[in-house]
């Protein structure tokens, strides 16, 4: 199956966080994009190189070609990663998008932001 590539990146909104809102609010939002479900998976296979004490908060895909992950560190009291887990993620992620766009199982052409939460930045 080839995947066509993403025309026109567009981020999303900012809105007030919800529960399970693929941001803020944590959880899982895929938005009917035809290769959620694969970057998810991917992106938790790369989780598994990290631990067992980092988990995906917040995942969220954009039809407009963008995929936003929020990390969790469980033994920090305020769930925060370092930066150095939120650089290795992204990186290794990455790297993984760009071998799975390249036999086209997704597009190739996909915006990717781990994000670390404002919170842990003035810890």
């Amino acid at each position: 199956m080839l995947v066509e590539p993403i025309d026109l990146w567009e981020e999303e909104d900012e809105t007030e966080p919800e529960i399970g809102d693929g941001g803020d609010g944590g959880g899982v939002v895929l938005q009917n994009c035809p290769w959620g479900e694969k970057v998810l998976s991917i992106a938790q296979d790369v989780l598994l190189q990290f631990g067992d004490d980092i988990e995906i908060f917040a995942f969220k895909t954009s039809p407009g070609g963008y995929i936003y992950v929020r990390l969790d560190r469980l033994c920090n009291e305020y769930g925060c990663p370092s930066m150095e887990d939120i650089q290795s993620y992204s990186q290794e992620y990455k790297n993984k998008l760009d071998e799975a766009g390249a036999v086209g199982d997704i597009p190739s052409d996909l915006a990717l932001e781990v994000i670390l939460d404002l919170f842990c930045n003035i810890l």
